[in-house]
């Protein structure tokens, strides 16, 4: 699969608290090996939209828009 991140993910990125990011960063390198490992939760969330969420902890996560094999974090 393929990532493309947003610039806003960027800025929004360096505002998280530093165990979020840690967790982030890792959570990616998993998601890259592997989207489909169940512990990620990557999945849709939306009816009609393209929209996909991928689990960092209990109580964040990071949204993509999908398109095919591509995904644009958000």
């Amino acid at each position: 699969m393929i990532s493309k991140i947003d610039p806003d993910f960027r800025k929004c990125f360096r505002g998280l608290p530093k165990e979020i990011k840690i967790k982030a960063k890792q959570k990616y390198k998993d998601w890259k090996n592997n989207p489909n490992d169940p512990l990620l939760k990557f999945k849709s969330v939306h009816p009609k939209f393209p929209l996909w969420s991928v689990s960092i902890s209990y109580h964040w996560r990071a949204l993509g828009l999908r398109d095919g094999n591509t995904i644009s974090w958000f």
